[in-house]
């Protein structure tokens, strides 16, 4: 199974109150988001960050590399790949046990016909027809729930919010988001 995830920011207090979270201290929001990806992911699994995974706090590249590495060792999944955010030193995620890093910004895939375009940011408003000419969804972090989780951008464009703020700080399954994306096109009401 394919899970997306992103935006965790584990060891980040002050995104508690930008976002509005609801935890007391970053500490309880890390157990929280890992006890919760942990009912969900099993070790079979490949899941797909789309980046902002840490703040792994000052030192050395090798210091910061093993708190990374500390995290992602508490998430099960035969493989974790990464589209680094803008708030990720992409030096430190290899290190750290990322088994894929994309350097170029993004990742593409196709799942059950659809064209997914996965990368950090949402897709900029006056791209969005360059993006339809080559995908049909775009799975995306950076925004934090802020515009809701899904958006329908052009007729057959959808852009999915996939960070943790906009899914009860849980992964969600790649099947599960296509069926989102396929509901917004046929202007359905999505839960």
């Amino acid at each position: 199974m394919i899970w997306i995830t992103g935006d965790q920011h584990f060891r980040h207090e002050r995104i508690i109150a930008y976002c509005k979270r609801p935890f007391p201290t970053a500490h309880t929001m890390d157990y929280t988001i890992i006890a919760r990806y942990g009912e969900l992911v099993s070790p079979a699994d490949h899941v797909i960050h789309v980046g902002d995974f840490a703040f792994p706090g000052s030192g050395g590249l090798e210091a910061r590399s093993a708190r990374v590495r500390a995290l992602l060792d508490q998430l099960p999944a035969y493989m974790h790949t990464i589209t680094p955010g803008n708030h990720d030193r992409a030096q430190t995620l290899h290190p750290a046990g990322f088994d894929d890093v994309a350097f170029c910004g993004h990742r593409t895939l196709e799942h059950d016909g659809e064209r997914i375009l996965i990368r950090h940011y949402p897709p900029a408003w006056e791209h969005r027809r360059a993006i339809e000419e080559d995908f049909d969804l775009v799975l995306h972090g950076h925004s934090h729930g802020r515009n809701g989780a899904v958006r329908r951008l052009t007729e057959r464009l959808i852009a999915i919010d996939c960070g943790v703020d906009a899914w009860g700080f849980r992964p969600v399954r790649l099947p599960t988001l296509v069926e989102h994306a396929r509901r917004a096109r046929e202007g359905m009401r999505i839960a």
